[in-house]
């Protein structure tokens, strides 16, 4: 499909300008086959916390919930207060919590 190698490519150049401007690698996270977002977030979850009470704190963050509420309502078409709008960013706060943990 077109847009994977789109994705490819972009998360390509991305990694090379991270590396090469001296900052730290984005992640790549998938939350659909044609949404993706490229983030670097400033979430520290020590690594004694099991992985799924890790997912929990980054899902729940502010950042991931901004991330997301944005996503349902700009890329996905939810509408803001219908109940389709907060499972839409429960799902998406999670997958871009299991993201960042990759």
């Amino acid at each position: 499909m077109e847009v994977n190698r789109c994705v490819a490519a972009l998360a390509a150049i991305n990694e090379v300008l991270m590396k090469e401007c001296g900052g730290k690698k984005p992640k790549v996270i998938f939350i659909g086959e044609d949404s993706f977002v490229i983030t670097n977030p400033e979430i520290n979850v020590p690594e004694t916390v099991p992985y799924e009470e890790k997912v929990r704190i980054i899902a729940e963050s502010r950042w991931a919930k901004n991330l997301a509420e944005g996503m349902c309502k700009k890329l996905f078409g939810a509408e803001l207060g219908t109940p389709e709008f907060q499972k839409c960013v429960e799902r998406v706060s999670r997958k871009v919590a299991e993201g960042v943990l990759r």
